[in-house]
Order: C-alpha cells, then structure tokens, then sequence
C-alpha cells in the first residue's frame, strides 16, 4: 500500500481513538500514536491501555481488509519500579511479564539488552543509539 493511501485510512482511526489510553507527557498532553509512512507507533500510560489500543487498532484495519504483521511489531514495556518512581523494562525476565497480542499472536517484548530500528534509526528500550 502506498504512504498515501496508508495515511488516508489511518487519519481515521486516530479520529476514532482520540487521545483515549494514551501516555501523558508533561506540557504536551495524552499521545497515543503516531505514524510515519506506513509505520505507525501506539503509546500508553498503562499494559491495558496499550492491549486496547491494539484491539482498536486491529478492529479498524481488519474492517478495510488490512491487518498488523505481528512478525514486524515489537513492544517495549517500562514499569515503575521502587519508592523512586524509577523505570524498569519489563520483558520476559521480570515476574509477570506483560503480553500485548495481535491477531491472537503475541506481541514480542523488546529484551533489555536488543537493539532496533525503527525509521532508519537504532534503538534500545532507553531510547536512540548513535549509528556509528
């Protein structure tokens, strides 16, 4: 599908999401999605925000004869952790790991020591790597 074409549809399931279950940035406000091409990236505040947003995400794809490639997708989850409001990645080693799921397929979790890209860029779950 073209960049174009994708940016059409999807304009319409962030109309249709709003600023629900999103991921509070301070002087910003709730962001949820964003998308580039024919990339899109959800965000949220919480495990069963995220879980919502993909169920939204799916429902409305599936309903234009698209769908999410599961192989593609990644999750990166960060949980507090101690008195300090510290983050902590939650992959597959931490007690009660979170499973986000798509097409009733898991979502893989993003491991603390893994590395991305996503745009040309590489990330870990603590955010950009310099290329070089």
């Amino acid at each position: 599908m073209s960049s174009l074409l994708f940016n059409l549809a999807i304009d319409e399931l962030f109309e249709i999401i709003g600023d629900r279950f999103g991921y509070e940035l301070q002087g910003v406000g709730s962001v949820n999605a964003r998308a580039f091409a024919d990339d899109i990236a959800l965000m949220s505040g919480s495990e069963v925000g995220m879980q919502q947003l993909l169920l939204e995400t799916e429902k409305f794809l599936t309903a234009r004869g698209l769908e999410l490639n599961v192989e593609k997708c990644t999750a990166i989850c960060l949980r507090k952790a101690g008195k300090f409001k510290n983050s902590q990645v939650a992959d597959s080693s931490v007690t009660n790991p979170p499973r986000f799921t798509v097409q009733n397929k898991s979502i893989p979790l993003f491991r603390i020591n893994e590395k991305c890209r996503y745009l040309g860029v590489h990330f870990t779950p603590f955010g950009a790597v310099d290329p070089r």
